[in-house]
């Protein structure tokens, strides 16, 4: 019947953005093309545009379904802390768990962002931001004297972030620190790091 959504619906498109993002990740956006992502998928292309009506859409879908779960997830973690040290380190736990979890590689689909239509990139923009500033935020409560350097807050914060976000790249648990020894040493170097700045 026309308008009822199949069952499996929610797991075809998961099947699409997963090799989507495989393909965008190794090859960028604009090479990778619809045909490879339905061959990667195993079926046609108009299959393909059954769930997206282009390519632009599945990138946008890609990070707005990323940003929703990473976005929701370590806002949750964060306010279940009092202490500010408790805070940071449920924001890095979370953010990791997410990044291995999500695999994708953020860092280069973020990248990718300019191929979208402005509209669609100011919403990624304003999603990304939250975590940001949550992480701002949060790095403040843990050393309020970042507050008389107003300048290194935004800095600060970026970089911090980048390290988090490129962990998905490199990180392999079964020839590293264990998920949660990895968050606890970078916790820790986080916090030697902006006392010592």
């Amino acid at each position: 019947m026309v308008g009822i959504r199949a069952k499996d619906h929610d797991e075809k498109r998961r099947l699409i953005l997963e090799k989507s993002a495989e393909l965008f990740g190794d090859r960028g956006f604009h090479r990778a093309s619809i045909a490879e992502i339905s061959k990667a998928c195993g079926a046609s292309k108009a299959w393909i545009f059954h769930y997206f009506p282009n390519k632009e859409s599945i990138l946008y879908a890609l990070l707005h379904d990323f940003f929703s779960v990473y976005n929701g997830r370590i806002r949750e973690a964060v306010a279940k802390q009092e202490r500010p040290e408790a805070k940071l380190k449920a924001f890095v736990s979370e953010c990791i768990s997410v990044l291995l979890e999500y695999r994708i590689n953020y860092a280069v689909l973020f990248n990718e962002l300019k191929f979208l239509p402005a509209e669609d990139q100011r919403r990624i923009r304003l999603m990304e931001r939250e975590s940001v500033q949550l992480l701002g935020n949060v790095l403040l409560e843990v050393n309020p004297a970042m507050k008389q350097r107003q300048r290194e807050i935004l800095p600060t914060t970026f970089i911090v972030m980048g390290g988090l976000l490129w962990t998905y790249t490199w990180y392999d648990p079964s020839r590293s620190l264990s998920e949660e020894d990895l968050a606890e040493l970078v916790n820790r170097m986080i916090v030697a790091g902006i006392f010592a700045a």
